[in-house]
Parts: structure tokens; sequence; C-alpha cells
């Protein structure tokens, strides 16, 4: 049931119009992580060239508190990188012993009193993004067929405004574009007219109507 609701608040949120990803993402975390109760959820990027993963938002639950930046590389968890671009969920009932997240043991694990994870790779455009990085503190905790489908869910959702937050970002980029282009055309010296492939006039600039009228 807490699930169920917090899915449909998470959607309900996408109705709120020029809300960036970054405020997005830490609701998405914080309300995903009550849900779950779990206390850590975080949501972590792949780099271009998918040797190491950058945190985009870490929740804790205590506190509370948040927190983005921290960088993992492949190289010091080969076999955790293989299975979030390998796998569709990884559920690691005993995070210490599971051979997919036990790399993290002595450094992270233990130190932080992690006991399991449940960790979802977000995928977008056939390629793998990032992962959703559900940690349970405690000892060790089956996740049910629900949880994971509910953080599938949360993936997801996040994938979606991670997406659309690019293309607000692309259509920004073009209108930059075309503005500074519409500049250097209307401060030419020279007369600038355009014309469709139909033969029409679309265009002009100030020294084409001080020439032509």
């Amino acid at each position: 049931m807490a699930q169920s609701d917090a899915l449909s608040e998470l959607t309900a949120r996408y109705t709120t119009p020029g809300e960036q990803f970054a405020d997005r993402l830490r609701h998405i975390l914080e309300t995903a992580a009550r849900a779950l109760d779990v206390e850590r959820l975080s949501m972590w990027e792949f780099d271009d060239a998918h040797t190491q993963i950058r945190c985009a938002g870490l929740h804790r639950r205590s506190g509370p508190s948040y927190e983005s930046g921290a960088v993992l590389t492949r190289r010091i968890a080969p076999a955790y990188f293989d299975a979030i671009e390998r796998e569709r969920v990884v559920a690691a009932a005993e995070a210490g012993a599971d051979p997919r997240t036990r790399e993290f043991r002595d450094a992270y694990l233990v130190p932080n009193g992690i006991g399991a994870m449940l960790d979802v790779p977000l995928q977008g455009d056939n390629r793998r993004l990032g992962v959703l990085c559900a940690e349970h503190v405690g000892g060790p905790r089956r996740w049910t067929v629900d949880e994971q489908n509910f953080a599938m869910a949360v993936g997801n959702l996040i994938v979606i405004a991670l997406a659309e937050e690019q293309r607000h970002a692309a259509l920004k980029r073009l209108a930059e574009s075309e503005a500074r282009a519409r500049m250097i055309v209307d401060t030419a010296h020279d007369a600038y007219i355009g014309i469709d492939s139909s033969g029409c006039i679309v265009t002009w600039n100030a020294q084409a109507e001080a020439t032509f009228g």
C-alpha cells in the first residue's frame, strides 16, 4: 500500500511545470526510500565510457541528509559494474557475500552497517544510463518481488525525468544558437534575405529592409 501510494504521488509530481531534475530527483529519492523502508537511496550516472559512475543524489533517512558528487570507478568494483550493465535488477540479500556486491564489503558495507542492497540499472535509448541503489542498514534482507518491481518503477520515473531535463537543455541550446545566428544576421553590413523552397521570402535583416524597402 505504501509503495502504491508513493508511486501515485511521484507520478502526480510530473504535472509540476518547470521543475529542475535535481529537485525532482531529491523528491523521488526521499519518497521512495520511505516507501521501501531503506536507510539510504541513491542515483548514480555512468560517464560516457562507462569507466565510472557519479552520485547524482543520495538520500539518508536518518537526519535526514542529502548529498551528491561521490565517484565510483570500474577498477574498484569490476564485478558490480558488470552486473549493473548486464542484469535487470541486482537484489543482494546479503551484500557482503553476494559476488556482485561483496567488493564493497570492507571499505563501504561494514563501516556503514549495510547488510543488503537492491540496485536497479537505469535504461534509456538502448543504453545503460546509471543505477538506482537502495541500501538496507542492518542484517540480511530478502527483497520481495513487489519491492523489486517498485524499485524498477521508480527507476523508470528517474529515466523519464532525466530525458525531460535533457530535452529542455537541448531546446535551450537551440534557442540560444538561433538567437546568436539572428543577431549576426541582423548586425551584418550586407543585406540578407532568406527564401524558402517555394521561392517565398521568409526572413530578412535590417540592412535588407533599408536597401530594398
